[in-house]
């Protein structure tokens, strides 16, 4: 009578799960490894999808000047005709810029001093605090964070509060511009078109904010331009005795403070600002855009999520 041969082990040895894992963990490790090399080259064509608009990426500084560690008042920025105007820092030696991003070249001068040149290296869209000392001329970043939207509450043309956290979670298309700006009038035809192409969407908004002193030039204006008629008599033709009702599916609003386009950093308009699901104020575009091209439509559509 013969012995049973043994029979082969079917199950995976040690030294294969071990193989196994290796395996798998240089795997992992070589596809995070690639994931973040490319990251830099994701991050430039997310910006390229709005080069033809020529977008500025900007930080929010706010800039404490120190003599030996002591904040000096009334010393002046100077950021060059790249940055958005001068600043002057306060009691606590404090003032604020909006500063584009890449390398840039601070001029501080003050009482006393010969004045200092100061290099930064900007990334876009955050808000930093950073310390410069006149004595050492050394430059401190204290801290960063996301650059938020500043929030604001305006008013629709009823006279309804509207504020900018009732389109958080949505891609924000902050648009600042008046009745008696001749440029706003190029531009109102092109917004019009945009939010023709992205009507019954539910994750981008565009709304354009009125900088008028009164909110009663603005329906005129509006009707004027197309955007906005009278109601219909019976025999078809408009009555004249109805105010006209918007018909654009822009969002039309008015500041009546006056204030919210300089906390935005809009020195002239027409200026459009990007504020992402998040609220983080991502990306301006100064003046007259295209905004009714097919360009404007991409550089909108792919930047949709980007903030989620």
């Amino acid at each position: 009578m013969s012995e049973a041969k043994p029979q082969p082990k079917t199950g995976p040895d040690a030294f294969g799960m071990l193989v196994y894992l290796l395996y798998i963990g240089v795997g992992g490790l070589l596809v995070f490894m690639f994931a973040w090399s490319i990251r830099g080259a994701v991050e430039v064509q997310n910006a390229a999808i709005c080069g033809a608009l020529s977008p500025e990426f900007r930080s929010q500084v706010t800039a404490t000047v120190t003599r030996g560690g002591v904040p000096i008042s009334g010393a002046v920025f100077n950021p060059g005709p790249a940055g958005k105007g001068m600043a002057t820092t306060d009691d606590e030696g404090k003032a604020t810029l909006l500063l584009p991003h890449g390398p840039q070249e601070l001029v501080v001068a003050s009482e006393g001093s010969e004045p200092v040149v100061f290099g930064l290296d900007l990334p876009g869209s955050e808000a930093l605090s950073i310390a410069f000392d006149l004595d050492s001329q050394a430059t401190t970043i204290e801290s960063r964070e996301p650059f938020m939207a500043p929030a604001f509450e305006v008013q629709d043309l009823e006279g309804n509060a509207v504020s900018l956290e009732d389109f958080r979670g949505k891609l924000v298309l902050v648009n600042f511009w008046a009745t008696w700006c001749e440029p706003c009038i190029t531009e109102w035809p092109q917004l019009d078109q945009l939010a023709e192409r992205i009507d019954g969407r539910d994750d981008v908004v565009i709304l354009a904010i009125s900088i008028d002193q009164k909110r009663e030039d603005i329906l005129p204006f509006l009707e004027r331009m197309s955007l906005a008629e009278r109601p219909k008599n019976a025999d078809g033709t408009p009555d004249m005795s109805k105010a006209p009702v918007v018909s654009t599916k822009v969002n039309v609003l008015w500041d009546p403070t006056n204030s919210v386009n300089v906390a935005y950093g809009s020195e002239k308009i027409p200026d459009t600002f990007f504020v992402d699901e998040a609220g983080r104020l991502s990306a301006a575009f100064v003046n007259v855009r295209k905004w009714g091209n097919p360009e404007a439509f991409h550089c909108v559509d792919g930047t949709v999520g980007d903030g989620r």
